[in-house]
């Protein structure tokens, strides 16, 4: 009767072993090295989308357009033959907002580009400069945030 008891025993302890200790001494390694491969590989699609290099000198970046913006409909921004207007609907434009602009991926007095590969816009007339990071550019909108004070401007391509 002490045999049978001390073989149910064992057996039950290989059967707990087997059940909820094993799975753990192999499955948390082998979960910690795929979400490390996964953490990798989202680092490097991360790495490769931000590291879309502008040339500092590239005007023909922004297409020409009227871009207007999301939540005043009467200002905009007017993109014409590598200049950059900055424009108010029923105010005449003058020379103090016709803008040349730069794309740059170093600024650094406003960002630490090592931890974050960014894209800049430097607006510069004889009487003003104005720096931007680019948060988002296509067909249908323009995002821009206005680095000397964090404010965020969208705007809408006018069709």
């Amino acid at each position: 009767m002490k045999r049978t008891l001390k073989i149910i025993g064992i057996i039950a302890i290989l059967i707990y072993f087997v059940g909820n200790v094993l799975p753990n001494l192999i499955g948390v390694p082998l979960a910690a090295y795929d979400s490390y491969k996964n953490w990798n590989e989202a680092e490097n699609l991360i790495n490769e989308l931000n590291q879309r290099k502008v040339s500092t000198t590239n005007q023909s970046h922004f297409k020409n357009g009227v871009w207007i913006h999301e939540k005043d409909s009467l200002a905009g921004i007017e993109i014409k033959n590598g200049k950059w207007n900055i424009f108010y609907k029923g105010t005449e434009i003058d020379s103090t907002d016709i803008y040349d602009y730069k794309l740059t991926n170093h600024l650094p007095e406003f960002a630490n580009t090592e931890i974050k590969e960014s894209e800049f816009l430097v607006l510069t007339n004889k009487s003003d400069t104005l720096k931007y990071e680019l948060l988002g550019y296509n067909k249908e909108y323009l995002s821009l945030m206005y680095l000397s004070n964090g404010k965020i401007h969208i705007y809408k391509s006018e069709k």
